[in-house]
């Protein structure tokens, strides 16, 4: 597939980047693969900078697509809904995950993925820092593809037990605090060495810290690496007057889904304020500062996704 024009420039040029409220019309919208329409899913991009790409997935019931995926980054998938059956065509693991998991796709993976549910599965991906290659190398072969009783299995077990896999394993073992970030749920080169592994990440095994002592907010960080972090921002309802969060800004872009809103996000520098509902994608460049504000009388939830430094 040839890389559509608007990858790396949307919404903007690296060197016209502004804040950016893109709701359900301004995505672009494609199938992967056109090759074989049968066997495709549904891609929206939503952000494809320089630094980070964000957009949806959908498949449907019983589905899977044709080719063997890969980046030349980091990707992780939000489950939204339907059941994801996750392949790694080289070593064969092969994982589950449901809405509410972001499953961590390290770069290097050959992925391919299926829904075994009875439901539309919808997801939202996010790649950092390069989505594909000029030219996307789809020829890896179905039968070379490890699963049960076809395929090569290229890795032994001493092979395995020298690798990340071991790694994989200490660092799940190993209690999640704010230390941790940039190398969560594992260091970032080592999750990208030959044999690569996926890693399930939730509420159940995320890394958990607050912003903020007079007006704190919950965050949870399912990926935490040196090409970007990945997770959730939790601001209660009640307090006096509106509940807000402390005032933050990030060294690389920041991506905000919207999972329960609307969130009001206010940006002190420019007095501006953005409405993000349900589903809305808020696009805020390097160095923007911001704030959450909850008019609600029920929590606000986003999913955030910032490039580089946080």
């Amino acid at each position: 597939m040839e890389r559509a024009k608007f990858f790396g420039n949307l919404p903007y040029p690296p060197d016209k980047k502004q804040p950016c409220l893109l709701t359900k019309n301004d995505r672009k919208v494609f199938i992967f693969s056109p090759e074989v329409p049968e066997e495709s899913n549904l891609v929206e991009v939503v952000v494809s900078t320089d630094q980070i790409h964000v957009g949806f997935m959908e498949m449907a019931p019983g589905s899977t697509w044709h080719f063997v995926d890969e980046h030349l980054g980091d990707e992780s998938y939000y489950i939204i809904s339907g059941n994801l059956t996750e392949l790694e065509c080289e070593t064969g693991e092969c994982v589950e995950a449901n809405p509410g998991d972001t499953l961590y796709i390290p770069m290097g993976c050959k992925h391919k993925g299926f829904n075994f549910s009875e439901e539309k599965q919808r997801i939202l991906w996010v790649i950092a820092p390069v989505m594909w290659p000029e030219q996307t190398d789809t020829s890896f072969p179905h039968e070379e593809i490890r699963i049960y009783k076809n395929g090569k299995d290229k890795y032994n077990i001493k092979e395995k037990e020298e690798s990340s896999y071991s790694l994989r394993k200490e660092y799940k073992l190993k209690l999640s605090d704010v230390n941790q970030l940039g190398n969560f749920p594992v260091p970032g080169e080592e999750a990208r060495k030959k044999p690569i592994y996926y890693y399930v990440m939730n509420e159940r095994n995320c890394l958990t810290t607050v912003s903020g002592i007079r007006n704190p907010m919950r965050i949870r960080f399912f990926i935490s690496n040196d090409f970007y972090h990945v997770g959730e921002y939790y601001l209660p309802a009640g307090g006096v007057g509106s509940r807000v969060s402390e005032v933050d800004e990030h060294g690389g872009d920041m991506v905000l889904y919207a999972v329960k809103g609307p969130i009001t996000v206010f940006l002190p520098d420019t007095i501006e304020t953005f409405r993000v509902n349900n589903e809305d994608i808020l696009y805020l460049p390097p160095h923007t500062k911001y704030q959450f504000i909850n008019y609600n009388q029920w929590p606000i939830i986003g999913y955030f996704s910032v490039a580089k430094e946080l």
